[in-house]
């Protein structure tokens, strides 16, 4: 087999050019991993090819990629990780962690957006304050972000997920070190590199379930015949 890889490093105007890229190469299967614009793309561009998605940081029902778990339909499946469910998880665990912080800081972009409105709902309940900053384009300004967090004085950093924030985790960790500032993020590599906590899935048993469900798909079974996986 060969394996054609391409990444739109963080940047949305590249998925819609990489997608008609790997249509152009007839593959058999395609995989999309992390933010929803991959899979979107590329079954736009490859409707009658086989797609088996990874959704790190989007609900593939809510995006409208399947019409329900149990019966995707079509030519789509993949694994469905609740990000949303795992950041609320994320201020809970710093919360206790740090139970006398008051003011948790967040970094919010248009990957993680929709990650958002359930940790505010979660922040209220256990009476946190958020101060949320915004990235709207990269490349992010995380020094004046950590300046802005610093003047609102937070106490603790929660991550929502984002392949632009993971692509920059030892520079965040350096400066939560910096700042002094307990965090939680959502890969194991953040707390290799020096964060204190983390929790969520394994990225590396997805991506051999992702491929045992292409392996599937390869031998004959319908796509849309296998149910999401979370």
């Amino acid at each position: 087999m060969t394996l054609e890889f391409r990444s739109a490093e963080g940047v949305l105007g590249q998925f819609p050019l990489l997608a008609k890229e790997l249509s152009a190469l007839n593959c058999q299967l395609n995989f999309a991993v992390g933010p929803e614009h991959a899979a979107k793309h590329l079954r736009e561009v490859s409707p009658g090819t086989a797609l088996v998605f990874i959704a790190i940081d989007y609900d593939p029902v809510e995006s409208k990629l399947v019409p329900n778990l149990a019966r995707p339909g079509g030519k789509t499946t993949g694994i469905y990780v609740p990000q949303a469910a795992l950041a609320t998880k994320r201020l809970e665990i710093m919360h206790e962690v740090v139970p006398r912080a008051r003011r948790f800081l967040v970094f919010v972009d248009p990957f993680s957006s929709t990650q958002l409105p359930a940790v505010r709902k979660a922040a209220a309940i256990a009476g946190i304050q958020l101060s949320v900053i915004e990235f709207n384009k990269a490349p992010y300004d995380f020094e004046s972000a950590f300046a802005e967090g610093s003047k609102a004085q937070v106490d603790a950093y929660v991550q929502l997920a984002s392949p632009v924030l993971a692509s920059n985790a030892r520079l965040l960790v350096r400066l939560l070190q910096k700042h002094r500032l307990p965090g939680v993020a959502e890969a194991a590599g953040y707390v290799e590199a020096g964060l204190l906590l983390s929790y969520g899935p394994d990225a590396e048993k997805l991506s051999r379930r992702a491929a045992d469900i292409g392996a599937r798909i390869l031998k004959g079974a319908n796509a849309g015949d296998i149910p999401v996986e979370q």
